[in-house]
């Protein structure tokens, strides 16, 4: 009966790990833009107001 058990925490286990390289995935192709264009991506937040304008953005 222990066997079971194991063999139910090995499962548990490779869904973790396949679960957090999925979501890892997701995270390095949402970045891939921001980081071929930082100057996009600085003006995108700038927008937003959130952050105090410590330097001016140009068009």
């Amino acid at each position: 009966m222990p066997k079971k058990k194991q063999s139910k925490n090995v499962a548990l286990i490779i869904g973790y790990h396949f679960t957090r390289l999925v979501i890892a995935g997701v995270f390095i192709y949402a970045s891939i833009d921001k980081i071929i264009h930082p100057d996009l991506f600085a003006e995108a937040v700038y927008n937003y107001q959130v952050l105090p304008g410590y330097r001016e953005l140009s068009p």
